[in-house]
């Protein structure tokens, strides 16, 4: 007994409506070709929008400023390397892939010290969890000047307090509503 690939009904419905609406040949290559143009150019917008992603990269972590190694960030917080990586993964920790060498870079200005103790910010989890993503969008998104603030980021607006923070969270979950 044979099975169905989804590939073959959708060229046995093809045919079947080619069959049924009675286009000239000509007709059907023309919307072949104006099909294949389209996903053509939608894989081009997205190879356009990745190569200018790569180019803003050097200027996002310009504007971010100095950050952490792995193995820094562990020294810094009194755990291991294992303990930053899944409080990363779990959304705890602003990390970007490093643009030279291997790993991730911690921004500084996700810290706080304390005398000789270093702490993650509290607002850093609840910006996380409303943005919904890690990385090089949420480094462009949290310090790319904003016209609305007068030329100043979202992050140096976290300095205003607890009422420019939550606008700061709210702001994100605008930008990645769910």
């Amino acid at each position: 007994m044979s099975t169905t690939t989804a590939e073959e009904v959708a060229e046995n419905g093809i045919r079947a409506l080619l069959r049924a609406a009675n286009l000239a040949p000509s007709r059907i290559i023309a919307l072949a070709r104006e099909q294949q143009q389209e996903q053509w150019d939608a894989a081009a917008r997205w190879e356009e929008a990745t190569f200018r992603g790569d180019q803003a990269k050097p200027m996002i972590e310009n504007r971010s400023g100095p950050a952490y190694s792995t193995e820094q960030v562990a020294v810094k917080l009194n755990v291991s390397d294992t303990t930053v990586r899944n409080m990363f993964e779990r959304g705890d920790l602003v990390a970007y892939p490093a643009l030279r060498g291997k790993g991730l870079k911690f921004p500084y200005w996700q810290f706080t010290t304390e005398g000789r103790r270093m702490s993650v910010k509290p607002w850093i989890k609840p910006l996380l969890a409303a943005f919904d993503e890690n990385g090089w969008a949420l480094l462009d998104f949290i310090t790319v000047p904003r016209t609305h603030l007068d030329g100043i980021s979202y992050l140096a607006h976290t300095e205003r307090g607890a009422d420019a923070v939550r606008e700061v969270i709210e702001a994100a979950g605008r930008t990645n509503p769910d």
